[in-house]
């Protein structure tokens, strides 16, 4: 399975159409632009991401949009800075 991770992407714009979220994405090293398409079952896990996908952009925050042949993922790079930063370094034995 190929996986395609594009790193520095920002959110322009994130608005709710029926039961999709589409989230306008732009940047990266390839000055990349285009849109996602998520579709939910719950309104109100659809409303929750929405307002955190708001937030990246009010934010600035730099995603990741990480795809496969069986699906679509955005993460806060930003996060996963600080979840690696907080987790204890190891020590070799």
């Amino acid at each position: 399975m190929a996986r395609n991770i594009t790193h520095d992407l920002r959110v322009l714009n994130a608005e709710q159409a029926g039961d999709d979220l589409v989230i306008d994405l732009y940047g990266g090293p390839s000055n990349a632009c285009g849109s996602v398409r998520f579709t939910f079952t719950s309104n109100d896990e659809l409303e929750a991401r929405l307002a955190l996908v708001r937030s990246w952009c009010s934010d600035q925050r730099s995603v990741a949009l990480v795809t496969d042949d069986a699906q679509i993922v955005l993460i806060d790079e930003r996060r996963l800075d600080d979840q690696q930063a907080e987790r204890p370094e190891r020590s070799e034995a």
